[in-house]
């Protein structure tokens, strides 16, 4: 599975809940306070809040310059992974923001981007083989 910022957390939420999600890559996701970013009515727990029950690899791509995703917050969620044993790995983009693949949008970054998805799909070809 492959998701961006909320995306990705919607597919996070979803390795919690399936045993058909085997590996997600997650793109700019927010690490921290994603509850800023939840209708109230939402049943649907913070990343922090899943991580005990995210079992599945991860790799993650993140701005270094994002505004909505400090990188503590990332490293935060990182540690937490790798303490309980599931795999992560963590990839970020100096100068990108938020939405760096957007290419709709200000923020898109040509290079951040075109890495990112390379890595993306050497990861999910690893997994699948």
């Amino acid at each position: 599975m492959v998701g961006f910022c909320g995306g990705g957390l919607q597919g996070l939420w979803l390795a919690t809940k399936s045993k058909d999600i085997k590996a997600i890559v997650t793109l700019y996701t927010p690490a921290g306070n994603s509850e800023q970013y939840q209708d109230p009515h939402d049943p649907k727990p913070t990343l922090l809040e899943m991580v005990k029950q995210i079992k599945v690899p991860i790799q993650a791509h993140y701005g270094a310059a994002d505004p909505f995703t400090p990188v503590e917050d990332v490293r935060k969620f990182e540690q937490a992974l790798k303490a309980q044993g599931t795999p992560i790995e963590t990839f970020f983009y100096e100068g990108a923001k938020h939405a760096f693949c957007n290419y709709e949008r200000p923020n898109y970054d040509t290079s951040a981007c075109t890495l990112a998805l390379r890595r993306t799909l050497e990861f999910l070809k690893a997994q699948f083989r």
